[in-house]
């Protein structure tokens, strides 16, 4: 048996992400400009507004007094998701440097026997488990680029064999064998520093927000991808993702010594099983 455990710092380099400050609808020196009634109706921006009307000295077409947002016009969902961790806070100017803990687990065992039962009867078996864990401080295949989400990729894999030996005469031998092959692939993702957990924040309502009908089995938050000044993209991608495969061959192999040739015979059959309800039989003689 054998335990292997490596862990690795992972930097993510200057990534410009959102002020938490502004959350709040604060912009400080940044000019924010009420969106025009040809791009937004008053009714849509007033919507959460006392008597769905905006508030006294905001005009459409023209920038915010003091450029500070009306909370009742920041957008509960947006507010429930920003304040929920899914970006990280800047920690060199307007950009995110950290370092991430990543690690590597691998853990295998192999047991092995070998038996005579007779001088013409013998048999051997052996057994392996590998389990490997890797993880990554970001999504893998994914627009990704800061590390509140990350994912695990578990690759388990196992492999099997019976063989037996028999000598029917100092001429004639005969093998049989059994043999195995699996192995399974497991991406799960997973929160990251300062993100508690990928499901949807307390506070965010669903009902008003889908644009698509459909389940969401995990509650999961949906990608993120700001552009602007920042492209910062939270993307949990389509995890999680579950794969596995699994070979199995039965053969019979008979060794024949005729004077001064050898001849040779046998049987080989094996089906190898790729995900759920995916058989391939392929029998073979050679």
């Amino acid at each position: 048996m054998e335990w292997r455990r490596l862990i690795q710092g992972t930097t993510n380099t200057q990534q410009p992400v959102p002020d938490p400050a502004t959350y709040g609808g604060n912009f400080g020196a940044t000019t924010i400009t009420v969106p025009q009634a040809s791009q937004v109706a008053a009714s849509v921006l007033a919507k959460n507004c006392p008597g769905g009307v905006l508030p006294a000295g905001i005009v459409q077409g023209t920038p915010f007094p003091g450029n500070v947002i009306p909370t009742c016009m920041i957008d509960p969902n947006a507010s429930a998701l920003a304040n929920a961790g899914i970006f990280p806070a800047p920690t060199s100017g307007n950009n995110f440097v950290g370092s991430v803990s990543t690690p590597t687990n691998l853990k295998e065992e192999v047991v092995r026997i070998d038996h005579n039962f007779t001088n013409k009867f013998s048999v051997f078996g052996h057994f392996i488990a590998e389990q490997v864990s890797q993880g990554y401080a970001i999504s893998q295949w994914s627009g990704a680029n800061v590390p509140t989400v990350g994912d695990t990729f578990g690759n388990p894999s196992y492999s099997a064999v019976i063989h037996t030996t028999y000598t029917v005469s100092p001429t004639l031998l005969n093998e049989v064998a059994f043999n195995y092959n699996g192995n399974r692939i497991n991406i799960i993702p997973q929160p990251g520093a300062g993100l508690a957990s990928l499901a949807l924040p307390s506070g965010y309502s669903s009902a008003t927000s889908r644009l698509f009908t459909g389940p969401n089995n995990l509650n999961r938050i949906p990608n993120i991808d700001l552009g602007g000044s920042t492209g910062t993209h939270f993307e949990i991608s389509s995890w999680p993702w579950r794969n596995k495969a699994d070979d199995y061959q039965i053969r019979d192999d008979l060794s024949w010594t005729k004077g001064a040739h050898q001849l040779k015979f046998g049987f080989s059959w094996g089906a190898l099983q790729e995900g759920p309800g995916s058989v391939r039989s392929d029998p073979r003689r050679f």
